[in-house]
């Protein structure tokens, strides 16, 4: 019922602004589910008063996804030629705006998309984010890809002469 109240429109009181499109949004909700949007809203700040919010810094399919997770408690399973970036950049922002939730869930996916090709992104991405549970896999896939590349000096390699 919530993720129904994102998309109809009705009751929102604040517009961001990202990437030049607008979506609009209900304060409560977001206040509710997020301490960062809470401090956003009731602190004072610009935010506070204004019903145009900018936001900067999040591409705007990860900032819809966030909200839609707010709103819905779910993260949409779609296949995504790009779904690397796109949950980066989804962990990024889940961080920035504090929705540890989306994080865990962000994590949780990019532990299958992990290569030793895209380990070092992924593990800087997880730094920036806070993400432990990231890291420390990414920490894991890098001691295995050194562990393999690392020349035998003898000691538990399979015989030969059996």
């Amino acid at each position: 019922m919530l993720g129904e109240m994102l998309e109809a429109r009705s009751f929102t009181d604040v517009t961001f602004v990202v990437e030049g499109r607008e979506i609009a949004a209900h304060r409560v909700l977001l206040a509710l589910f997020s301490d960062h949007f809470r401090a956003m809203f009731s602190a004072g700040m610009r935010e506070s008063f204004e019903n145009r919010v900018p936001i900067q810094g999040v591409p705007y399919d990860a900032f819809r996804a966030l909200l839609s997770f707010l709103y819905s408690g779910q993260l949409e399973d779609s296949v995504r030629p790009d779904a690397v970036s796109w949950y980066l950049d989804l962990l990024l922002a889940a961080d920035q705006f504090c929705v540890e939730p989306l994080k865990a869930v962000c994590e949780d996916r990019l532990v299958l998309l992990v290569t030793e090709e895209n380990v070092e992104t992924i593990l800087a991405h997880a730094d920036l984010a806070h993400a432990a549970q990231l890291r420390a896999y990414c920490d894991w896939t890098l001691r295995q890809k050194h562990w393999a590349a690392e020349p035998s000096n003898g000691a538990g390699a399979p015989r030969t002469d059996c």
